[in-house]
């Protein structure tokens, strides 16, 4: 049960240059990115994370916010 709930918490986070998209300004359309991996953008949807990857010149990473772990795909 456990390592199910470690699984199901893991999200896919784009990272690039040493930082982590975190948002989009809604006013200036403006594209934040940030070292603290707290405030990085999260998704578990595959197809979405590769295509803002792609968009915004980063690569993917798993990131699983129990145990603080971040891995490369």
């Amino acid at each position: 049960m456990r390592l199910k709930m470690l699984r199901m918490a893991t999200v896919l986070v784009v990272f690039r240059d040493g930082e982590y998209l975190s948002r989009k300004e809604m006013l200036t359309g403006r594209i934040i990115w940030d070292q603290h991996l707290s405030s990085a953008w999260r998704t578990r949807n595959r197809d979405k994370a590769r295509k803002t990857a792609e968009k915004y010149g980063g690569t993917l990473r798993l990131f699983n916010p129990i145990i603080w772990e971040v891995k490369r795909l």
